[in-house]
C-alpha cells in the first residue's frame, strides 16, 4: 500500500514489483479538521493560551528539516514584512526539531526576535485544526513528500494553500493550490502577498480546497483500503483454485 501515486511509481521503479500488487491508499483527514472553522470560542482560547498576537498570520506545519523548505518560507515572510510593514501578516510555525535543522533554528530565532514569527510545539490536533481554519494560508512549498498530509488538513479546514509541484504535492492539492517555484524565495513571497491582499482569491481557493479535501475523508480512504484488500483476497483465491 502506498499513500500516493508518486510513491507507488517510485516504489515500482526501484523494486520491479508487479504493479498489480501495489495499491494507492491515501492518508485520511480526521473529521475535526472539517469542522474546525465553526469553533470561534476555541480559537479565542488558543490565542490566549499561546500568546498569538498577530491579527492575521500565515501558517507552516511540519517537522523542521531541510526538505520542508522553511528557510525560504522565513525569507519570503521577511521580504513581505519589509514591503507591507505593519499590514503584513505574521507567520506561525508549528512543528518540532528534525534532522540537520541548525540553519532553520537560527533563522527562526532571528525572525522571532523581530516579532514576525511565533513558533509552537507540542500542539494537539484540535489546536492545529483551529490554526488552519483561521490562517491566511498554509505556506508549504516542500521539496519532497510521500503524501503531504498538512495540505489535505488545511483544505479540509478551509485554509488556502501555497505549495510547489514536487513529488506528490500536485496529486494532493490538485486545482486548489496557488503553485510556486519552491526554489524561488521571491515567488513564495509574491504568492503570500497575493493571499494577503486578494480576498476573492482566498475565497476561491477555500472553496476549491474544501471540494478537494472530500477525497481524503477517512471513510473514503478506509473504503479504498478495504477494496484493495478485497482485490488481494480475490487474487489469492483464484490462485488456489
Amino acid at each position: 500500500f502506498c499513500v500516493s501515486e508518486h510513491t507507488r511509481q517510485t516504489l515500482l521503479a526501484r523494486t520491479g514489483l508487479d504493479p498489480a500488487r501495489v495499491f494507492v491508499t491515501p492518508c485520511g483527514v480526521d473529521e475535526r479538521f472539517f469542522v474546525a472553522a465553526a469553533d470561534e470560542p476555541g480559537f479565542a482560547a488558543l490565542r490566549r493560551k499561546h500568546a498569538l498576537s498577530f491579527a492575521r498570520y500565515f501558517l507552516f506545519v511540519g517537522t523542521i528539516e531541510p526538505r520542508k523548505n522553511l528557510l525560504r518560507i522565513l525569507a519570503a515572510q521577511e521580504a513581505l514584512a519589509e514591503e507591507l510593514g505593519a499590514q503584513a501578516p505574521g507567520l506561525v510555525v508549528v512543528g518540532r526539531e528534525g534532522w540537520m535543522c541548525e540553519r532553520e533554528l537560527e533563522a527562526l530565532k532571528k525572525s522571532k526576535d523581530r516579532g514576525r514569527v511565533l513558533w509552537l510545539k507540542g500542539l494537539s490536533d484540535d489546536e492545529v485544526a483551529l490554526l488552519y481554519a483561521h490562517a491566511q494560508a498554509l505556506v508549504w512549498p516542500s521539496l519532497a513528500e510521500g503524501f503531504g498530509l498538512p495540505l489535505a488538513e488545511a483544505m479540509a479546514a478551509g485554509c488556502p494553500v501555497i505549495t510547489g509541484r514536487a513529488t506528490s504535492l500536485p496529486e494532493v492539492a490538485s486545482l486548489a493550490a496557488l503553485y510556486v517555484d519552491a526554489t524561488d524565495t521571491n515567488a513564495i513571497a509574491d504568492a503570500m502577498k497575493r493571499l494577503a491582499v486578494d480576498s476573492d482569491l482566498r475565497l476561491d481557493l477555500v472553496a476549491k480546497g474544501r471540494h478537494e479535501a472530500e477525497r481524503f475523508r477517512q471513510k473514503r480512504t478506509a473504503d479504498i483500503t478495504r477494496r484493495a484488500y478485497e482485490t488481494i483476497l480475490t487474487t489469492v483465491e483464484s490462485c488456489h483454485d
